[in-house]
């Protein structure tokens, strides 16, 4: 909690702690080898199947469907992570893989405060992404419910 620094003060962000406190230790599921970026644009394409990707300096392991989060998180532009949002894609995904939207809560809830606070900060000049990730947070917080 001392990492959050005055993110710390936020009510939004004491309460996605707080349920992280709780749901984290429930989650299981095996880590998967993953360039960690998922955003359309980055895997090439010969019109019939991948035939590469690039952008894989963030490669880990890591829960198999955290990487679908960036597209809520990021979905303001218009390509890539915006198209993917425009098409459904994580809606899709969670459909295809059986995972309720509650279930990806959690995952939602521990990359979008890691953005908030990495990416943000509590000035006026990142109000618009600021907003956009608190909004995220207290959707989660939501459906985690």
């Amino acid at each position: 909690v001392e990492q959050l620094g005055a993110w710390a003060e936020v009510e939004t962000v004491q309460k996605v702690v707080e349920a992280l406190r709780e749901v984290l230790p429930h989650l299981d599921t095996p880590l998967v080898f993953t360039n960690g970026d998922y955003n359309p644009i980055n895997f090439l394409t010969d019109g019939q199947r991948v035939s590469g990707f690039v952008d894989f300096e963030g490669a880990c392991f890591e829960n198999p469907h955290i990487g679908f989060v960036k597209f809520l998180l990021w979905g303001q532009d218009d390509y890539g992570w915006g198209t993917g949002v425009k098409a459904g894609l994580v809606e899709r995904y969670l459909y295809s893989q059986n995972i309720s939207r509650r279930e990806f809560s959690p995952l939602l809830l521990l990359r979008g405060l890691r953005h908030l606070i990495l990416e943000t900060s509590l000035e006026e000049n990142d109000r618009e992404w600021r907003e956009h990730y608190l909004s995220i947070l207290e959707l989660a917080l939501r459906e985690l419910r």
